[in-house]
């Protein structure tokens, strides 16, 4: 293909991707746990490390996006749903360049669109969250894995980049076991170099981003809290999930839930339908030729058992699946192309931009209406509760938000502790008890934040992770009565301040 046509592709895929995403930049909370994510990045940018003052669960390169997203772009909402643009228009292009190699432009193209579309029809997958990030490095290890002849030091790409991939999403580890035991083995390759150069090359990639990750550390004499964050946390979290037989059973219950069967239809029947042409294409093929359609498949199907792995079938987590996904549903639509099956598949295609349609023009609505109207384009409770805030709290006095984290990043305050930073960790027993010993429970660690006597609370008028726990639900109203008075209501929170 010509520089110039692939230059006019990419600002193709770059301004679908733009019109799809835009109105999500106006909002004020997409996803819940972007309000983690940016109270996170922006402490990096105080000069901490991740897990020091505040604390998440996710992996630490996470957290280092989006402190170079509010470094560069600012520190705003919609500067960060930038950021979250810029990982889907590069993911997009390297699906459609992986795709290309295996089906031609065509192909490519038609992923790269599948994947912009798709990416969306979850509502947490229009902001910037961990799983759109994640995929930017998934679809470079496909990438580089691409190739007839696959070198030592494409391995060691491959192994680079699925690293980083585990250090933005954990549960990738079993994508990057699984790459590592399946795809060196030369199966799909033609040899190149030795099986146990193929191996060293993966694993020194791998090993690379985890000990620049862990050097600063090192370096501040917290390694333990490196690997709390790291090793401990991460195996209570995964032994107290459901199981992966738990999960799948789940997954597939959502599958037939009207609103999930009818906006993945055209998803569906094409993995349903392309996946066997893809099989039986690879057993054809020459095995010069394996791995271009093995790789997606192998790192698709290691994607998805990592998936199930992580535990609560979350519909957002799907996103981890659409790079190979799209590769394979691709594929089967520019073979079936080329058949009397041609007006169907043309038609199954249209649907693919169809079916999350409804939600963008949704998305647009408030902005078209705000627009006219001359108001500002954000919007959300998320800044009506940080404008109140900033009104009648000028001192910054200790305020607990038990939500709303993107309010406690626009007024620039820090989570009243570090348990606090996702305030639905603390009905986590199993996480914070990694964090605080055995004698941690909900009702422990909201006792503790209550002693601090925070002058004002920010509380759900439901705070749903405490149903489960009694003795802090009730702990909290008595605080509330006792203590407390609400002075305003905005949106689904109510703010209380103390006598």
């Amino acid at each position: 293909m010509q520089r110039s046509t692939r230059v006019k592709l990419l600002l193709i895929v770059a301004v679908i991707t733009l019109l799809v995403r835009l109105p999500f930049f106006c909002r004020d909370v997409v996803d819940p746990d972007e309000g983690t994510f940016v109270l996170m990045g922006q402490d990096i940018l105080d000069g901490n490390l991740p897990y020091d003052k505040l604390w998440d669960l996710k992996p630490p390169l996470l957290f280092c996006f989006f402190a170079a997203t509010i470094a560069v772009f600012g520190k705003s909402i919609p500067a960060v749903r930038f950021g979250g643009f810029l990982c889907a228009l590069a993911a997009a292009w390297l699906i459609f360049l992986c795709a290309e190699r295996v089906g031609g432009t065509r192909a490519g193209f038609m992923a790269a669109l599948l994947f912009i579309f798709t990416s969306t029809l979850s509502e947490s997958g229009a902001g910037a969250v961990s799983e759109i990030v994640a995929v930017v490095p998934l679809s470079a290890a496909m990438l580089v894995l691409l190739k007839d002849e696959v070198r030592w030091k494409d391995f060691f790409l491959a192994g680079l980049f699925i690293s980083l991939a585990c250090l933005i999403r954990l549960n990738l580890c079993y994508v990057a076991l699984a790459t590592g035991l399946v795809l060196p083995s030369g199966r799909f390759f033609r040899p190149r170099a030795g099986f146990w150069a193929r191996i060293c090359g993966y694993a020194a990639g791998g090993v690379v981003p985890v000990l620049l990750a862990f050097i600063p550390y090192v370096l501040a004499g917290k390694e333990r809290l490196f690997s709390t964050a790291m090793i401990d946390a991460p195996l209570s979290y995964a032994n107290s999930q459901m199981s992966m037989l738990a999960s799948m059973l789940k997954y597939m219950h959502t599958t037939f839930e009207p609103r999930f069967f009818m906006a993945y239809f055209p998803v569906l029947i094409c993995l349903v339908c392309g996946t066997p042409l893809y099989l039986h294409r690879i057993k054809k093929i020459p095995v010069l030729k394996k791995s271009l359609l093995a790789t997606p498949a192998v790192l698709g199907a290691a994607t998805a058992v990592s998936i199930l792995k992580s535990g609560p079938a979350f519909e957002h987590y799907l996103i981890q699946l659409l790079p190979f996904a799209a590769v394979i549903c691709a594929f089967f639509i520019d073979c079936a192309l080329e058949t009397r099956w041609k007006p169907f598949i043309l038609a199954l295609s249209i649907l693919y931009m169809v079916a999350p349609l409804g939600r963008i023009a949704h998305a647009y609505e408030p902005v078209l209406s705000r627009a006219m109207a001359g108001e500002r384009l954000v919007y959300g409770p998320a800044y009506e509760i940080a404008r109140y805030l900033k009104k009648v709290n000028p001192d910054n006095k200790p305020v607990y938000f038990m939500g709303a984290q993107m309010s406690e990043w626009l007024l620039g305050v820090k989570p009243i502790c570090k348990e606090a930073t996702t305030p639905s960790n603390i009905s986590r027993e199993y996480l914070m008890k990694s964090l605080d010993g055995p004698s941690a429970t909900a009702s422990f660690e909201l006792a503790a934040i209550l002693r601090k006597k925070p002058v004002f609370i920010v509380k759900p008028a439901a705070v749903w992770y405490l149903m489960a726990h009694p003795r802090a639900s009730e702990l909290l109203s008595q605080e509330l009565f006792k203590n407390y008075e609400p002075i305003r209501e905005i949106g689904e929170y109510v703010i209380f301040k103390r006598f």
